[in-house]
């Protein structure tokens, strides 16, 4: 997750970090837990925890996300097409960069 943090960052991207198992308050616990306006998620995490995620996403009116290989199972993606989001898949590591 650090270089994928580190390769938005390197873009231009303003990247709000967040983890459920952060520890050491350099992460915010929840997206719901974030202050400001949230445009888009890149999902690093099993796709379990992912689709609380997404459902957090549509109630937060967060309609992009890009999905991580690992992240990005057939649930998921379902899921998000359910929610309505605009759901892009790759590595950004490798992938061009989302829009």
């Amino acid at each position: 997750a650090f270089s994928v943090v580190q390769r938005l960052e390197q873009a231009g991207r303003h990247v709000v970090k967040v983890s459920p198992y952060d520890s050491t308050g350099a992460c915010y616990k929840r997206i719901e837990d974030v202050p400001e306006r949230i445009d888009a998620v890149n999902l690093i995490i099993s796709p379990k925890i992912g689709l609380k995620v997404l459902d957090s996403m549509g109630e937060l009116g967060i309609r992009h996300v890009f999905l991580q290989p690992g992240a990005d199972s057939a649930e998921v993606v379902r899921r998000a097409e359910e929610l309505g989001l605009v759901v892009q898949r790759g590595c950004v590591l490798v992938s061009e960069m989302p829009p």
